[in-house]
């Protein structure tokens, strides 16, 4: 059986990502890895079906009206603070190099970048992330058992995951949810991307995205509300 739900992730690192983690996103690769899936290719643009069978694997977690996504949020957060960390990246060719000794002439990019990049992880507001679905609570939360970290980096120790919690919840915010005090009072947001028929009236924050994963595809995403303020996505991310 299927009921709202309320998923927290408990983090004990920082989180390194750049775009709220999509929850169904979070199911398929745990599908993906208990069943051996192999993994979708990045050199394709849009994948066929026989490259991403999670597509259309059905996942622990409802669709609204048989539509092409699913009742699953992406990771709301309130950031606590921001930090940022050098890393190494790769070792640019030293010999190349030795004509670059001003500041103004280091790359940024191609083959020659600085060898030390910097990375900025979030800190939430009580390491928590939370989502929303509509799903099987046994299945979600077996399946969630298995994942250990988010975000980019985690094989360096960043967005571990130091417990999971599955819970009811008393209403489906898996596609919109109150948008929060003051001003926003009377205003529902959207708790993931969404076409333009289900978006809150007058919701202002739109972006070229998928409706599903996988979501780092190529190819001409439609124009959806997104769960983002305006300003983060004009900016590109968190």
């Amino acid at each position: 059986m299927m009921h709202p739900l309320r998923i927290t992730a408990k983090l004990a690192t920082g989180l390194a990502a750049q775009h709220p983690v999509a929850l169904d996103s979070l199911l398929a690769a745990m599908v993906a890895a208990r069943d051996d899936y192999p993994p979708a290719s990045l050199e394709q643009r849009v994948p066929p079906p026989e490259s991403v069978p999670l597509l259309w694997h059905p996942l622990p977690v409802g669709h609204p009206c048989g539509r092409g996504f699913h009742h699953a949020s992406m990771a709301h957060l309130e950031i606590g603070s921001y930090e940022t960390i050098r890393w190494s990246r790769k070792a640019p060719a030293l010999h190349e190099l030795a004509d670059l000794t001003s500041a103004d002439k280091v790359p940024l990019a191609g083959r020659f970048k600085g060898y030390w990049m910097p990375l900025r992880k979030i800190l939430p507001a009580g390491m928590t992330l939370t989502w929303w679905a509509v799903g099987d609570l046994a299945e979600v939360a077996e399946l969630l058992r298995h994942c250990f970290a988010l975000g980019s980096k985690r094989g360096a120790g960043h967005g571990w995951v130091s417990s999971w919690t599955v819970e009811p919840w008393h209403e489906d915010w898996s596609l919109l949810r109150p948008a929060g005090e003051g001003e926003w009072d009377d205003l529902l947001a959207p708790s993931r991307p969404l076409p333009a028929e289900l978006a809150p009236e007058g919701w202002m924050s739109w972006d070229l995205r998928w409706l599903s994963y996988p979501y780092w595809r190529a190819g001409a995403a439609p124009l959806v509300a997104v769960p983002e303020p305006p300003e983060m996505v004009e900016r590109g991310g968190w």
